[in-house]
Formats: C-alpha cells, sequence, structure tokens
C-alpha cells in the first residue's frame, strides 16, 4: 500500500494520473498520515469544485418576484422613454426650424414690397416742387386750363 500510495504521488505531482487514480490517491490518503498537506490540498479542491457546481446551478425560486426580471423591465422601460425624449427635442427642433423659415420668408416678402412702394414714391418725388393741384395741372386762377 505504501509502494502504490508513493507511486500516485509521484505521479500526480508530475500531472500524469487519470481521474480513476486520483480516485485511488484520495482513498489512499484517507487511509494513511502520510502526506497531509496533499491530503489537505485534495480536500479543498473537492470543496472549490462542489462550491464551483452550487454556483453554475443556482437555485431556481417558485414563481415569485424576480428581481431580475424587474431590472430587465426596468431597462427597457427606461431606454423607451429616453427614445421618447430624444424623438421629441428632434421633433421641436424641425418645428423650430421652420418657423425661423416662415419669418424669414415673411421678412423677405416684406423687403420686397417696401423697395416697390419706395420705387414708387421716387416717381412721386419729381411733383414736389409743385404744392398745389393747381400748379399740377396747370389750372389759372379763374378755373381756366391754360
Amino acid at each position: 500500500m505504501d509502494d502504490r500510495l508513493k507511486y500516485l504521488v509521484e505521479k500526480y505531482w508530475g500531472g500524469d494520473t487519470s481521474l480513476e487514480e486520483e480516485g485511488e490517491l484520495k482513498r489512499l490518503l484517507g487511509m494513511t498520515d502520510q502526506y497531509p498537506e496533499l491530503r489537505d490540498f485534495l480536500a479543498g479542491a473537492d470543496q472549490l469544485a462542489k462550491l464551483e457546481t452550487a454556483m453554475e446551478q443556482p437555485k431556481r425560486r417558485g414563481k415569485g418576484f424576480s428581481w431580475i426580471v424587474f431590472m430587465r423591465v426596468a431597462a427597457v422601460f427606461l431606454g423607451g422613454v429616453l427614445l421618447l425624449a430624444y424623438w421629441y427635442t428632434v421633433e421641436k427642433q424641425r418645428q423650430q426650424e421652420a418657423a425661423y423659415l416662415q419669418v424669414v420668408e415673411a421678412f423677405q416678402l416684406i423687403q420686397f414690397n417696401m423697395a416697390k412702394g419706395t420705387a414708387e414714391l421716387e416717381l412721386m418725388a419729381d411733383f414736389r416742387h409743385l404744392n398745389t393741384a393747381g400748379q399740377l395741372f396747370n389750372i389759372t386762377e379763374t378755373g381756366e386750363e391754360k
């Protein structure tokens, strides 16, 4: 038994053991007081393996409240709200641009009509030196035309 244990320990530290040989090594170490560090190491490795298995497969509760589902729903809701806020901001900006273009168009129309009216007033500037209607139509004081 001691020779087999020594053989398996050397093979284990060399990294050449199979799963069956490691099982036999654990069984032999449990029956003897030799190699206490290796026995403790293998026991710790078994505990870690059990812990990892337990962590990989979480226990599912019943059909009760789940925080994960709540967080997913909250994330979707928040994403929708943010998307709606972004759309509202873009739409408001488009409306402001359209209103600005309408105001610019109105100012251009006013400018055009002002220029047209000013041109017509320039024609009337030629008659400025005439101060009465009689002088404009060459009417004498008697009311007869020349």
